[in-house]
């Protein structure tokens, strides 16, 4: 619509005063009047990230290692084994299990008492230290490096 307008403003402009409305060029395009004013537009340097080596939060194999251990509690034969998450000290939060290399071999048994006193009565009640006991279970599997425990510098 706003193409077939402008010639006949154009002719009606033309015939009364001889020159064109606004900016507008014969054809009904908008004129050319100097140099742009318009800075050039450029975006900033992208920054590179460092590639991050992603730490695997589950290890279905060294779990599946994990419980070819016997009970860490000494002196315990029950079976079947499980395996127990260690979540005081650990990656672990409200709502979010530690990841599996805080993981140690329990009997079904007593798996369900550390569930039910609490790790550090279960610790004081046995006389082991489970998260130093995970430790040495990332330590000696077979599938520690999915689990990135090389990149700690505390152990």
């Amino acid at each position: 619509m706003k193409r077939a307008i402008i010639p006949v403003i154009w002719r009606l402009c033309s015939r009364r005063s001889g020159r064109l409305p606004g900016r507008l060029s014969a054809s009904g395009r908008p004129r050319q009047t100097g140099v742009s004013t318009v800075p050039s537009v450029r975006l900033p340097k992208r920054l590179k990230r460092r590639k991050r080596v992603h730490e695997a939060r589950s290890c279905p194999a060294h779990r599946a290692w994990v419980r070819r251990h016997r009970c860490c509690v000494s002196g315990c034969v029950q079976l079947p084994i499980e395996c127990a998450h260690v979540r005081r000290g650990t990656d672990g939060g409200t709502a979010l299990k530690p990841s599996d290399r805080w993981t140690i071999s329990l009997c079904r048994v007593h798996h369900a008492e550390q569930h039910t006193i609490g790790e550090h009565s279960f610790e004081q009640r046995h006389g082991i230290d489970l998260v130093a006991l995970a430790r040495k279970f990332v330590r000696h599997s077979p599938h520690a490096i999915k689990l990135g425990w090389a990149t700690e510098r505390t152990w």
